[in-house]
């Protein structure tokens, strides 16, 4: 994970994956890890059924349905997301990652009720930047503009990914694209680009292609 996630070693952490299963092909760590894998490398068939593989070896695990609650978001699957979060929940009520997700759904769905979830979230950053994005979903569009300037000077020196998903969800390509680059000259998040949900409008553009390109991930 470090290798993928922070160094954009991806034959790299490819090959560490391919150790640990030799190692020990049903370990239930590396069944995730697997799933998670999948799912950046924008494989997510392969990515559902290693969490599904991990559920079997390992049955009572949260942490097996929050991910495959993100290949669901990623397939733009609300209804089978909606379903695996539930199920994390009757497993671990208390699960941050599970309501996280709830928020997330929630502002993908354009629930108009998506700000509860999303101001229930414990990290501050998380917090205000998907309270906002509840607000545009609720179509309190001038609510949520007035939230922008704050969300910028909090986020945009330490997480230009996020500003990047945001305004490519808006539909403002170029804005998007601007904080992409921001993100890929301070190597910043985008291990996950290839299957972010937020950056589906923007996926025709050819400057998405050239970014993965640059970032020496195979197109879409």
């Amino acid at each position: 994970m470090v290798r993928w996630d922070f160094q954009w070693d991806w034959a790299g952490a490819e090959s560490d994956l391919a150790r640990a299963f030799a190692l020990a092909p049903k370990d239930p760590h590396a069944l995730r890890t697997r799933c998670i894998l999948e799912n950046r490398a924008g494989r997510l068939a392969a990515s559902a059924a290693a969490c599904k593989e991990a559920m079997e070896v390992d049955p009572l695990a949260v942490a097996n349905w929050n991910l495959l609650t993100g290949t669901y978001l990623a397939l733009g699957d609300l209804g089978l997301a909606k379903a695996a979060i539930a199920r994390a929940l009757e497993l671990s009520p208390d699960s941050n990652a599970a309501g996280y997700n709830r928020c997330i759904v929630a502002v993908y769905g354009g629930d108009p009720a998506a700000l509860e979830p999303c101001e229930r979230l414990p990290d501050e950053d998380d917090r205000l930047y998907w309270t906002t994005l509840a607000k545009f979903a609720a179509g309190g569009v001038a609510a949520a503009s007035k939230a922008l300037p704050n969300l910028t000077a909090k986020l945009g020196g330490k997480h230009p990914d996020q500003l990047g998903d945001l305004y490519a969800w808006l539909g403002d390509t170029d804005r998007a694209f601007e904080w992409l680059e921001r993100a890929y000259s301070q190597h910043v998040g985008l291990s996950d680009i290839k299957a972010d949900p937020m950056l589906r409008k923007i996926r025709g553009d050819p400057r998405y292609a050239a970014l993965l390109r640059k970032m020496n991930l195979p197109p879409d």
